[in-house]
């Protein structure tokens, strides 16, 4: 009896682990399968650089330089929540601002991996390639970020680069995605669709520490388009030092053909300050500053011409022919006020 009662327990024993196999080999092989291609095969975006700025002869007025960001593998989501902690100290971030982004990035799919640093330091990629054992979930990308002139040289007129909002991502029908540097102001801006490259892609085989021991296919990225603006460069830099420590603008114009020369305005900022990620308290002083930096005066002020507007009266009264017989305008170059009346 007691012989019976075992074997019969054997036989449903090795029946379900015959279930169990067929299980794993039948109806659920699609999924496995698919895990253990995630675990193996990694996807890492070729970030593509964005095209130059050239005067017009040529010279590079804005170009980029490589750098390193921080992405986050969010392929087991246990795994990444587990070391949340450990990866906010080693980066030193805020666990808040981790988890923020990790929030901001739930309708992307899991396999989709995200920026958490813009901007690695040599201690950040000391730090990543030293816990590749204990923490597989972090990976370097090389990018181009973009290089202005300092102390905002043309900064009104080149504009600046900055992450894509909720906003331009839905409004670019598919085009952009979470994380994409697109332009914000300027140039940068109106000419965004032929600055910005096409991002490539490349699978690598990786093993169970997540460190990269083959590689698969790979779409190299397609670099943005330079453009060429009616700039002089030197025309502009005599602008510029024009109006070192004063307000105002310079406009530059060529009269036979229309074409912009030079155009400089200041108060300015640099526009490097927005090519990794401007914080919330810089912007805010910006946006604040009473000397109003972010404001083009050469084409958003509302200054009166003043004598200037003479030349283009008059010119306009020659061309038309409508010249009076006496035409006398008493100029003085002052004007009274009455107090009271303020």
């Amino acid at each position: 009896m007691r012989l019976t009662v075992i074997s019969y327990t054997i036989v449903g024993l090795m029946a379900l682990l015959l279930l169990g196999f067929w299980k794993l080999q039948i109806i659920h092989s699609d999924l496995y399968a698919q895990l253990a291609e995630r675990n193996r095969v990694r996807s890492i975006p070729i970030i593509a650089p964005r095209g130059a700025m050239l005067d017009r002869y040529g010279r590079v007025i804005v170009d980029n330089y490589p750098s390193f960001s921080v992405l986050l593998l969010r392929d087991d989501p246990q795994q990444v929540d587990r070391l949340l902690p450990q990866i906010a100290d080693g980066l030193s971030v805020t666990l808040d601002d981790l988890k923020q982004q990790l929030d901001a990035a739930t309708a992307l799919p899991h396999f989709q991996p995200i920026v958490i640093k813009p901007e690695a330091t040599p201690g950040d990629i000391a730090f990543i390639e030293s816990h590749r054992a204990d923490i597989p979930v972090l990976e370097m990308l090389m990018v181009h970020r973009r290089r202005y002139p300092r102390g905002g040289f043309m900064a009104h007129v080149s504009g600046y680069v900055g992450e894509v909002s909720s906003d331009q991502i839905e409004e670019s029908g598919g085009r952009y995605r979470p994380g994409d540097i697109v332009g914000k102001a300027g140039l940068e801006r109106q000419y965004n669709d032929h600055l910005m490259g096409i991002d490539g892609m490349r699978r690598s085989v990786v093993n169970s520490i997540g460190r990269e021991v083959g590689r698969l296919e790979q779409t190299d990225a397609v670099p943005g388009k330079p453009i060429r603006l009616t700039i002089d460069y030197d025309l502009q830099l005599v602008a510029e030092e024009a109006l070192v420590g004063k307000k105002g603008a310079v406009v530059a114009i060529d009269p036979k053909s229309g074409e912009v020369l030079a155009m400089a305005s200041q108060p300015s900022y640099d526009p490097n300050d927005f090519a990794i990620r401007i914080s919330r308290q810089e912007w805010q002083e910006l946006n604040e500053d009473p000397e109003h930096p972010l404001v083009d005066r050469a084409i958003q002020a509302q200054l009166a011409p003043g004598s200037v507007f003479k030349i283009f009266m008059t010119t306009a009264m020659l061309e038309s022919k409508a010249i009076p017989d006496t035409y006398k305008v008493f100029c003085p170059g002052y004007a009274e006020f009455d107090i009271g009346q303020f």
